[in-house]
Formats: C-alpha cells, structure tokens, sequence
C-alpha cells in the first residue's frame, strides 16, 4: 500500500522467468489496473501501474540498451552454469554464440553485450 497526495492505492506485483505482473487498486477513485509484462526488467512495470493509477507519479526513464561488437572469443570467459532462480540452473551462452538453452528447451537466453563484461539478457524462441 502506497499513501502519495492524500491518495492511497492498494497494490502488489510479482514476476518469474522474464514476466512481470502488478494490480493496483484507488478505493476513494473506484480505479483499478492490471500490467502485465513478458519482459522483464530491473525497473519492473510497478511505476507503469502506479502511473495508471495517480498520474502525478512519474514513470520511470530508462536509457535504451545499445548493443556493441566485441570479440566473440571473450563469451567463451562466461561459459558454465548459472543459478537464475532458486533451483533453476541455465546453462550460459554457448562458446561464440551468446545464447544458451534452457532447462525447458523451449527457450533460450539471449546475452546482449553493452560493454566488454557487460550484457542485456532476455528470453527469446530460437527458430
């Protein structure tokens, strides 16, 4: 529950594996919101709802992600087995490849390099 401006909206979010989710509720405005996200993100989607909700609560600002070249030989430093939740363990990007196959096999990991050890990463459907 969030108190801005004399406002009070009830309100929860959650995500799993890349999807983000918030509902959001002004008693006194009879307003309610529901975002849904397959994308996620550091920021979330929270500030979105609240947005709908109260529009003096601004949105966040994100700075786009670009993607730079690097030497496909340095993804082969980041190769081995990481722990993206409790329990599940992805594989990393393949050597060279920058992508990865999940334990579902359904989906990939996609590791977008912004700087040299630096990366965007997010789900996407191999074809």
């Amino acid at each position: 529950m969030s108190t801005s401006g004399g406002k009070t909206i009830v309100w929860h979010n959650g995500g799993t594996g890349g999807y983000r989710s918030f509902i959001g509720f002004n008693r006194a405005a009879r307003t309610g919101v529901v975002v849904l996200s397959n994308a996620g993100t550091v920021a979330g989607i929270d500030d979105i709802g609240l947005h709908l909700l109260d529009p003096q609560t601004a949105l966040l600002k994100i700075e786009p992600h670009t993607e730079v070249a690097i030497d496909p030989k340095l993804l082969d430093l980041y190769v081995g087995r990481y722990e993206l939740a409790t329990g599940a363990i992805s594989p990393s990007p393949a050597k060279g490849t920058g992508s990865s196959r999940n334990s579902r096999g359904s989906k990939s990991i996609r590791c977008t390099p912004r700087a040299t050890g630096s990366f965007s990463t997010g789900w996407w459907t191999p074809r």
